[in-house]
């Protein structure tokens, strides 16, 4: 046996060195924050009934919203998790937790959806965090159906009241939109009747136990209800149980924020050099806010001329503070692509859009349906842009006037009236950028106007993401095959289908960098 135990022994010790080097590879990655970084550490409590062996993960603006990005693992031990990370100083995150896909992503107490979680990264800091329910199981202690037997059956009647801002017009019509209506903003059966001064009322039934989401407005989505500080708001819920009263105030609306009418306390971010203006409208008869990013060396080169991008809905596209959930991204991103040489200077417009009147000035053809209408005021605003705004831009900025350096672009609504200006007008228009665009709107007259306008030397950029509407995916890639039978080539063509891209702005700025670059990039 002696002659054994200076083997044995060995092999003892070459064994725990294995199991000391294994259990240091494993052991959790101290991140290292580079400069102008700072280290923030997650903590975050999970539902009771979250399975035992899921892995959690972060996602958000700092990766792409990937859901399940094995480097935004947490570390979990029991319902606790934890990852630190490093994340640039002075930066606004957004982010959501889930379980590895976003069938799996983290609801509301009730099970609804909530909007994105926002942080302010000044510092190094703990935040804590907790998940109330997931979204593809129950909601904790309600796994069995005994525990979710409302203790009241049938119908029950429920009364929403309502306090809205006292800046709200004292004619104003208020509504109640939710899953009870299919979201319909401006439902007549669901317009509610003033009480008292800002304060009104409805009574409504629902089965007990029955979830309702829900939302207040001023008829539309575009003045819709929003946060304390103007932000975006999760849709209110609440679990029909019994009857009663329940009681609920409106902090602001989207279209008082958007139009910068109010001060709601969120930090601008504007980056570069702005200038803001109020324009009237002789032809919509209206005024409404522009605002115009200049590039780096503007204030230095009295010379130089630069090409000019008009963009619609201009609240939403520099500044979080006036943005309706987030902003494009697009002065920051410009200044980064320039400085990189990657990007020729240019002067960016911002048309504000003017809350109420947004669909009717995107639409070229009246409509209506689903709580949307339309008086098809598009002509009249595509009017304003050339005959009013771009002789205002072309005389107070150095710009260069032809077409070839004149480029409009938007989103959805901004991406359908886009495109309608370059093909009634390719002698201002060279350029056009059309985002996840409404061309379903009208039944889709668009397909009937671009084909007929007989206009095949644009420079068009359009794109969609593969998770918005199924419709809207079928009729942009129709668009597509309707333009390379006219003659587009990927010469003057340039089509992005972004996998599991979503109908938001934190998309169409994920995208900017593209569009911008195929215009004006170096």
């Amino acid at each position: 046996m002696k002659k054994f135990f200076p083997f044995i022994l060995l092999l003892v010790l070459l064994v725990t060195a294995c199991s000391t080097q294994q259990s240091q590879n494993n052991a959790p990655k101290v991140p290292v924050a580079k400069a102008g970084e700072v280290l923030v550490t997650f903590v975050v409590t999970l539902p009771s009934n979250t399975p035992e062996g899921d892995s959690i993960y972060i996602a958000g603006n700092f990766n792409d919203w990937n859901p399940g990005d094995r480097k935004y693992r947490l570390e979990r031990t029991g319902l606790v998790a934890k990852i630190t990370l490093p994340l640039k100083a002075e930066s606004t995150i957004e982010y959501k937790y889930t379980r590895g896909n976003w069938g799996k992503v983290e609801k509301g107490p009730l099970g609804e959806e909530i909007n994105n979680r926002i942080l302010e990264v000044k510092k190094e800091e703990i935040v804590n965090d907790s998940v109330d329910s997931w979204a593809d199981l129950p909601l904790p202690g309600e796994e069995t159906e005994e525990a979710v037997e409302p203790a009241v059956q049938g119908e029950v009647e429920v009364t929403f009241r309502v306090t809205v801002p006292n800046y709200t017009p004292d004619d104003a019509e208020i509504y109640i939109g939710g899953s009870f209506n299919n979201w319909n903003p401006g439902d007549p059966k669901t317009k509610m009747t003033k009480i008292a001064e800002k304060t009104y009322e409805i009574t409504l039934k629902f089965d007990a136990g029955t979830l309702v989401e829900f939302k207040f407005t001023r008829g539309n989505w575009e003045t819709v209800e929003k946060g304390e500080k103007g932000e975006e708001i999760s849709n209110r819920a609440i679990k029909v149980k019994d009857p009663g009263v329940y009681e609920f105030d409106v902090k602001h609306w989207r279209d008082f924020v958007e139009r910068g009418d109010i001060e709601v306390g969120i930090p601008h971010t504007l980056t570069g050099h702005f200038e803001k203006f109020q324009l009237y409208s002789p032809e919509l008869n209206n005024e409404r806010t522009i605002i115009v990013y200049l590039p780096p060396s503007y204030k230095k080169d009295k010379e130089k001329r630069y090409p000019v991008l008009y963009m619609h809905d201009g609240q939403n596209i520099f500044d979080t503070a006036t943005s309706f959930v987030g902003e494009w991204e697009v002065d920051e991103t410009c200044e980064r692509l320039i400085t990189l040489g990657e990007l020729r200077e240019l002067i960016i417009v911002g048309i504000y859009n003017t809350g109420e009147q947004r669909l009717s000035e995107y639409s070229p053809w009246p409509f209506s349906g689903d709580g949307y209408s339309s008086e098809g005021k598009g002509d009249l605003y595509v009017d304003f842009i050339i005959n009013t705004l771009k002789p205002y831009i072309d005389t107070h900025f150095r710009t260069l006037t032809d077409n070839d350096n004149t480029a409009i672009a938007g989103s959805s609504m901004g991406g359908l009236i886009s495109l309608y200006a370059g093909f009634r007008n390719p002698e201002v228009f060279g350029m056009v950028g059309a985002m996840s665009s409404s061309f379903w709107i009208t039944g889709g007259k668009i397909f009937e106007f671009v084909e007929n306008a007989g206009v095949d030397n644009l420079k068009l950029y359009i794109d969609i993401g593969t998770a918005e509407v199924e419709q809207a995916l079928k009729d942009t890639r129709n668009m597509i095959d309707l333009l390379k039978k006219l003659g587009y080539t990927d010469k003057n063509l340039l089509y992005v289908e972004d996998e599991g891209g979503l109908h938001n702005e934190r998309f169409w700025a994920k995208r900017f960098p593209t569009m911008v670059k195929f215009f004006f990039g170096k």
